[in-house]
């Protein structure tokens, strides 16, 4: 959590942006983020994203997670924004394909790597490499069986970890058939 925001990086559990939320967001983010995964049983799968989108965990904390998904979690979670924007493309196809229970989420970068128009950027390397003490302190801890990766970022983040990954094209950038073909597989693998 002690990432410094820059130009090109928002940490929402550390920062907040004046024109969408109160100061004390970061603070629901940490909360939010902490009841969440306190309520995950050990040995889910965990799905594992490349990094958060601007309308989804940079807003909530919660990966894949924008404002219209905290209540599917069922959990007491708390909207940090003023107002709620729908769930952009990647998490309604995310949301589309889970079963019930939903797995356990993290991204290979728990932060927004962003254009200067607020637009999503793949992840640097640098910044990978800084948020792999956080997913593997998360594996020792959560125990996944297997590790659904969306996208070859957390395809190669999750490279080393010691738990058996499975690659699928990421839904964004016309590859939402081939995501959900590779999420079928993946169910039909099994624990």
């Amino acid at each position: 959590m002690a990432i410094a925001s820059t130009d090109r990086l928002f940490n929402p559990y550390r920062d907040h942006d004046p024109a969408v939320e109160a100061a004390g967001a970061p603070e629901i983010r940490r909360c939010n983020l902490r009841v969440y995964l306190e309520a995950m049983p050990k040995g889910a799968p965990l799905w594992l994203g490349e990094a958060m989108a601007r309308r989804g965990a940079r807003r909530t904390g919660i990966p894949f997670c924008g404002e219209e998904a905290l209540h599917r979690l069922g959990l007491p979670l708390i909207q940090p924004t003023r107002h709620a924007l729908p769930d952009g493309p990647t998490a309604c196809a995310i949301w589309a394909a889970v079963s019930d229970p939903p797995p356990l989420f993290w991204n290979a970068v728990m932060q927004h790597p962003h254009h200067a128009d607020g637009r999503t950027r793949p992840p640097a390397v640098a910044e990978i490499a800084a948020n792999m003490p956080a997913l593997h302190a998360l594996i020792a801890w959560k125990r996944p069986p297997r590790i659904l990766c969306i996208g070859r970022v957390a395809e190669r983040a999750a490279q080393g970890l010691g738990v058996c990954a499975t690659y699928v094209r990421h839904p964004a950038q016309g590859g939402l058939t081939a995501f959900r073909e590779g999420v079928v597989s993946f169910f039909e693998q099994g624990d």
